[in-house]
């Protein structure tokens, strides 16, 4: 079934956080009925393949322009701890 959220903060236990405001194909189940019986939800029609894709995408940040894995900071190596002889 696709649902798609009536406000802001409707908890999607399945992937964590909150359900997105396109919503998104989720396997039927007690929780979700009651949400659309909760009137949390509605049931739709599933978007047009290109809106499915934009839900696909990661919404983290990409990298900087002209970054690379190369330049990322070395981690420095560790310190003896004080009070232990080396």
């Amino acid at each position: 079934m696709y649902v798609k959220p009536q406000h802001d903060h409707v908890p999607d236990p399945d992937r964590g956080g909150y359900l997105a405001p396109v919503g998104r194909q989720v396997e039927a189940s007690p929780y979700w009925w009651r949400r659309v019986a909760d009137g949390d939800v509605i049931e739709a029609d599933p978007p047009p393949d290109s809106a499915r894709v934009a839900e696909s995408i990661p919404t983290e940040s990409p990298p900087p322009a002209g970054s690379s894995v190369s330049e990322a900071p070395v981690p420095q190596p560790r310190t003896a701890r004080k009070g232990l002889q080396q």
